[in-house]
């Protein structure tokens, strides 16, 4: 499996100091969660 790497600009999104305006606005476009492995198919 492939390790977890975030886009610079994400990170670059991430607010350095604590906004909550710039929290928000993160939250909004990028959500709280991520997804870090999934399996699919039948059996």
């Amino acid at each position: 499996a492939s390790p977890l790497v975030l886009h610079e600009s994400v990170k670059k999104s991430v607010p350095t100091y604590w906004n909550p305006s710039l929290l928000a606005r993160f939250i909004q476009t990028y959500g709280t969660h991520i997804i870090v492995g999934m399996a699919v198919g039948g059996q």
